[in-house]
């Protein structure tokens, strides 16, 4: 995904709000998990979520090397 695209959903994500039994439920954090395998692509990935988020992310990847690189 573009890095414009990535900007918006994580915008989106950062304005979640439900409402479950009279109580606002929003997200408190946000996972960020590599699918392509590709350490420069979660990187970069990683750097737009930081510069765009405040929230705190949870790096997820099967592959050590990826999150190695962060």
């Amino acid at each position: 995904m573009s890095d414009e695209e990535l900007k918006k959903r994580l915008k989106e994500v950062e304005s979640f709000s439900y409402t479950y039994i009279g109580s606002n439920l929003t997200l408190n954090m946000i996972a960020i998990r590599s699918t392509s395998n590709d350490p420069e692509k979660f990187n970069s990935a990683v750097k737009i979520f930081s510069e765009t988020s405040d929230l705190p992310a949870i790096l997820c990847s099967f592959n050590p090397e990826v999150i190695e690189n962060v």
